[in-house]
């Protein structure tokens, strides 16, 4: 199994009002002028847990038996969005991606709060060096490297190294986008990916440790945030 979250930091929620927050977001459903429904906002130990359900309306092709021909109809599709806000850390989490901050944003907003989401910036080469010091028997399963110029194309590509291991000069003057890593834990073995803009991926053979090894590395990856201005 694997388990993926996007994480940037916030500002804009008094911790002292936390509670209040939380009851207003859940008053907000769907309506003439919302396309969100608040199913659950609740605080636990400072930390603030929403979760929204979005509708979008689109034309759907349908087959009329009756009359033997395609027709069109208008139906909503729905979707899923859980976000947890860290009073202590100022960092928020979704499931998602990046954008649904948006979401988040739009439904604080509403319930008279204005939330403001600050996209992070991981410095990828001191993450793994980080985690190689933690896991000396990891393996370098790749990265991906953009606007890489080669035999006259430019574009994004995916890079490895033969012998599974990270060499120094295989970042020099390049922008690198994400890295990922494999290692055993023991006998379970765990792959962890983490993307420039703080979006992480882990991956483990058990099922039990999965939550663990994915708090672990999210605490890895945040202690390699690029501080504004660095």
């Amino acid at each position: 199994m694997q388990l993926k979250t996007t994480h940037a930091t916030f500002t804009g929620i008094d911790p002292v009002s936390i509670h209040n927050i939380a009851e207003r977001l859940r008053g907000i459903s769907f309506g003439m002028n919302s396309e969100v429904h608040v199913t659950g906002a609740d605080v636990d130990n400072n930390t603030l847990s929403v979760e929204i359900i979005t509708r979008k309306e689109r034309e759907v092709p349908m087959f009329d038996e009756d009359k033997g021909v395609l027709i069109r109809e208008m139906q909503f599709k729905y979707s899923s969005l859980f976000f947890t806000l860290n009073m202590d850390t100022n960092i928020a989490q979704t499931y998602g991606g990046a954008r649904d901050f948006a979401v988040l944003a739009d439904v604080c907003k509403a319930a008279g709060c204005e939330l403001m989401i600050e996209p992070l910036c991981i410095d990828l080469k001191a993450w793994s060096d980080a985690l190689l010091e933690a896991q000396n028997t990891a393996q370098f399963a790749g990265c991906v490297i953009q606007k890489h110029y080669s035999d006259n194309l430019i574009g994004q590509f995916n890079a490895k190294s033969i012998d599974n291991r990270l060499h120094d000069d295989m970042l020099t003057g390049q922008t690198v986008k994400s890295m990922k890593f494999s290692y055993y834990h023991y006998d379970v073995r765990v792959a962890v990916e983490v993307r420039n803009d703080a979006t992480i991926t882990v991956s483990c053979s058990d099922d039990e440790s999965l939550d663990q090894m994915h708090r672990e590395h999210v605490a890895l990856m945040l202690s390699n945030v690029i501080k504004a201005g660095e």
